[in-house]
Parts: structure tokens; C-alpha cells; sequence
């Protein structure tokens, strides 16, 4: 984990794009973890509706596989369309704030998971094929510690921050959206991760 985590810093782009799956993780927790009672007391349905809005997320995430999949997207436009996911990304996040309907909900969670489908198969892809065989392992092991530790972490903080705001869920939907639109900006702003996006997909060296 230690060599791990020294390869990862010592690499300005990889690091960037640990902190930014870090970051989508991070906030994507209390839009996931608030959904009950943004079904229940948001949108004024019965519990069951949640439900509805897991499968509309699932398949969602499926639709941004599938994208990511079929479409080729060339090296030198590659930052330019994760960029541009993950701004669908963060403003789908925020829309759920202002959905008065399961139908605008639906819509909103669907293109949430299209592009956190999309990034996350790119950024995975991107990470495999640019790290040192003999590494790749410490360093998935690394990112999957640390984005799963991060998630309960978010969780809690969302359920202290729901009973603080007297169950505000759009609000909170609305700053999750704003938050990870900001990071991504700032990300995308970084010479380093752009050029690491743009990285020709040929495996590194096993």
C-alpha cells in the first residue's frame, strides 16, 4: 500500500485522478444514502418509488457502460468529453434539488449514472493501461481503500448535516451538485490531468 500510494503521488496526473474519482465518490454517497427521504418527503410518494429511482440509476450506469463501450473517443478530445460528463455529472446532482415529479427525478438520476458510468469506465480504463504492471495491483488496492473508505465517511456526514437542515434534502442535492461541479473545474484547470486524460491506451509495461 505504502509503494502504492508513494507511485501514485509521484505522478501528477494519476494522483489528479485519484482525487477526482475520490471526490465523485464522495459526494455521490449522500445523494444515494438521502434518496428515501427525498422520495418520502421530498417528492410526497410512498417508500416504494425509491426503488424506482435505484433501477432508473442503474440503468443509467449500464446506458454509460454500454457508451463508453461502443464509442471511440479520440486521445486528443478525450479530457474535453470526460470533462463534459462530468459536468452532466455534477448538474444532475444539482437538478435533483429542483425535481417536484418522480418523472424530473427519474430523468435527473438516469443521466447521473449515464456519466458516472461513462467517466468511471474511462478513468479505470485510463488508470489500468498507464500504471506499471507490477504496480497495477497496489495501486487499485490503494484507490479501492480510498474511495471506499470515503464513502461511509460522506454518508454519516450527510445524515448530521440532513438533521441539521431539518431534512433539506434539495439543498443538500444542490450543494452536492455545486461542490462537484467546482472540484471538476478545478481538475480539468490542471495541465498535468489533462495530458494524463490524453494519454494514448496502450498497456503499460507488464
Amino acid at each position: 500500500m505504502v509503494e502504492g500510494l508513494r507511485y501514485v503521488w509521484s505522478t501528477p496526473g494519476l494522483r489528479n485522478v485519484f482525487f477526482a474519482t475520490s471526490i465523485i465518490n464522495f459526494f455521490l454517497a449522500p445523494v444515494i444514502m438521502l434518496l428515501p427521504f427525498f422520495v418520502e418527503d421530498t417528492l410526497g410518494l410512498r417508500a416504494e418509488w425509491y426503488g424506482s429511482l435505484m433501477i432508473a440509476l442503474s440503468l443509467g450506469v449500464i446506458t454509460g457502460y454500454g457508451i463508453s463501450g461502443v464509442v471511440k473517443v479520440a486521445n486528443d478530445v478525450r479530457d474535453k468529453v470526460l470533462f463534459a460528463a462530468l459536468i452532466v455529472l455534477s448538474v444532475s446532482f444539482g437538478a435533483l434539488g429542483y425535481a417536484s415529479s418522480i418523472y424530473f427525478a427519474w430523468g435527473a438520476i438516469f443521466l447521473a449514472g449515464t456519466s458516472s458510468g461513462f467517466v468511471s469506465v474511462n478513468f479505470l480504463t485510463i488508470l489500468q493501461t498507464q500504471t506499471e504492471g507490477h504496480l497495477r495491483g497496489r495501486v487499485f488496492g490503494y484507490l479501492t481503500t480510498l474511495t471506499g473508505g470515503l464513502a461511509p465517511f460522506a454518508s454519516g456526514i450527510s445524515g448530521v448535516v440532513a438533521d441539521l437542515t431539518g431534512k433539506n434534502i434539495p439543498m443538500i442535492y444542490l450543494a452536492c451538485g455545486v461542490c462537484t461541479l467546482l472540484s471538476c473545474c478545478v481538475f480539468i484547470l490542471n495541465r498535468e490531468f489533462r495530458a494524463f486524460l490524453r494519454f494514448r491506451l496502450e498497456p503499460a509495461e507488464a
